[in-house]
């Protein structure tokens, strides 16, 4: 697959307000998920390692990656969920690159994730379980939903969901570096 091949589905966006209630453990969805964090912060764990999530920054969770949330206060952010339209044969982006996990959000990243999400009401989720919306069931409605919408929308939606993803690309290492 190349980056000209990346075809970004949204399957869920909208702006989640914690408090205390954002803890859920191993989770591992077939989609991306990006976070634009508003207001204060969590942590989540990749791998064994935790990572603090803080105001003014984006973060990528590739699809397929486990991973725990935890949440002891107010958290602010918005939320991304994303599906890679690829043939069988084709690789995912995700397997051709190490992301990394943290880059800082500019005010046009968060004002273009906050358009997504005012333009978009639908995608917003009704529970924030993964366990309730983390399904073939609600992953195939929703990708049925995503093909239907107005084609002006999904081009808009896609554009901005590749810039943000741009910026970890930028950082990102692709898996054919030489590694020492």
């Amino acid at each position: 697959m190349t980056i000209d091949d990346f075809t970004p589905l949204i399957l869920n966006a909208g702006k989640a307000s914690l408090n205390s209630n954002w803890n859920y453990s191993n989770v591992k969805s077939p989609f991306a998920r990006l976070f634009c964090v508003i207001e204060g912060s969590a942590t989540i764990s990749l791998g064994g390692v935790c990572h603090n999530l803080t105001a003014g920054h984006l973060y990528l969770i590739p699809p397929f990656t486990q991973h725990s949330t935890s949440c002891d206060g107010k958290f602010v952010h918005y939320y991304i969920h994303t599906y890679e339209d690829i043939p069988a044969e084709s690789g995912s982006i995700f397997d051709e690159w190490d992301f990394p996990f943290e880059v800082p959000a500019t005010e046009t990243d968060v004002a273009l994730v906050a358009q997504l999400v005012q333009n978009n009401p639908e995608l917003r989720l009704k529970e924030f379980d993964p366990e309730k919306y983390d399904n073939h069931q609600n992953l195939m409605n929703n990708l049925y939903q995503e093909k239907e919408r107005d084609i002006s929308t999904r081009i808009e939606c896609k554009a901005i969901v590749m810039l943000l993803i741009s910026h970890f690309l930028g950082k990102a290492r692709h898996h054919n570096d030489v590694k020492d």
